[in-house]
């Protein structure tokens, strides 16, 4: 059996449990988005490319298929069925990483607003972060270039890691809670110990 790679530092959401005591304003207790249309397969993350896996091959693939599907009405977006419906998680990362020692999520955010992003079947994940995309990746990326986006909450950033001077909020986390209710899936970022997923068979 192929082993997955899973790599906790970028969380994507896709199933959140809502285990506060309170009900918080009507909404649900449970919220899954796992089971929409939109998202791509669970993929095999290559090299330290957790950040455009989350960004790029969940969201901006979740974000691009539902346009397509429900304000487009393009049915034949499913990224079940093609890889050129998924976004690729080597593209942005091999414009901006420094090195391989990873991405922040803001350099990746900018970078979908200057380049867009080019399909998985266009540019694969093959792990080579020297590969330069292609002119085709390039002309096709355009096509995908987000206007903006948000940040729930800020944080910090170094070459090490992410911290939050503030803690969470309720106002943080009810602002959230409402995003998924939505059907609006975001990225988080959370620190975990350097030894985390060494033992994973």
């Amino acid at each position: 059996m192929k082993r997955v790679i899973i790599n906790f530092f970028v969380c994507f959401v896709i199933l959140l449990l809502f285990i506060c005591g309170i009900n918080c304003q009507g909404l649900p207790l449970v919220v899954d988005l796992s089971n929409r249309c939109y998202f791509p397969p669970v993929g095999e993350q290559v090299g330290p490319t957790c950040t455009t896996f989350a960004v790029c091959y969940y969201l901006l693939t979740y974000y691009q298929v539902k346009e397509q599907r429900e304000i487009k009405n393009n049915p034949s977006w499913d990224p079940k069925k093609s890889s050129s419906c998924i976004f690729s998680p080597s593209f942005n990362y091999n414009i901006e990483n420094r090195g391989e020692k990873g991405v922040s999520i803001p350099s990746i955010l900018e970078s979908l607003k200057k380049f867009g992003c080019a399909a998985l079947d266009v540019m694969p994940d093959t792990g080579d972060y020297l590969i330069w995309p292609s002119t085709q990746a390039f002309e096709q990326a355009m096509w995908y270039r987000i206007e903006s986006y948000g940040m729930v909450f800020e944080v910090s950033y170094d070459s090490t890691n992410y911290h939050r001077e503030v803690p969470l909020t309720n106002n943080d986390i009810l602002f959230m809670k409402r995003l998924l209710n939505k059907g609006d899936p975001f990225v988080i970022a959370i620190p975990v110990y350097s030894d985390f997923g060494k033992n994973i068979n």
